[in-house]
């Protein structure tokens, strides 16, 4: 059975890989920065939302008709936690963004030098999103099962 050391071997894409690659990495940059765009916004949101919230409050309760409770609730410290559920959706679209960027950039480096280093920093980064976005799956799918049975188990 042979070994397989990296001394000894050369790696190199044939035509349609790089092409494949090139393509991959555009996109990933392209969903990158829209990621990153959407995080912001979120971010900015957030902060608008936390400065004028109890005008925003006053808005919400003509329109809806808000009982006492929800207000005491909201006034309270619902507003936080809201702001921290915002700001927590704002870090996943940023180290998504920042991982899926990152792995254009390695990409496209590796096409333009053809330096195996670049190949290889692209595809680390790429696994790093695959996990996050596992995890953050994993996470949600967990947190959607437990409201469901907190709101229609009982």
């Amino acid at each position: 059975m042979e070994s397989y050391t990296a001394e000894n071997t050369t790696f190199s894409l044939e035509t349609a890989g790089e092409e494949q690659l090139q393509s991959a990495g555009k996109w990933a940059r392209f969903v990158g920065i829209v990621f990153i765009i959407f995080g912001s916004v979120l971010l900015f949101a957030t902060i608008l939302l936390l400065a004028n919230f109890s005008s925003l409050m006053n808005e919400v309760i003509q329109l809806n008709g808000i009982s006492e409770e929800m207000i005491d609730m909201l006034e309270k410290g619902g507003k936080y936690f809201i702001a921290f559920a915002l700001i927590l959706s704002a870090a996943v679209l940023f180290v998504n963004g920042v991982l899926l960027f990152r792995f254009g950039s390695y990409s496209n480096q590796y096409i333009r030098h053809k330096n195996e280093s670049t190949l290889i920093a692209s595809f680390e980064n790429l696994k790093r999103y695959i996990y996050f976005s596992f995890i953050m799956a994993c996470i949600s799918a967990v947190l959607s099962l437990i409201s469901t049975f907190v709101f229609f188990g009982s």
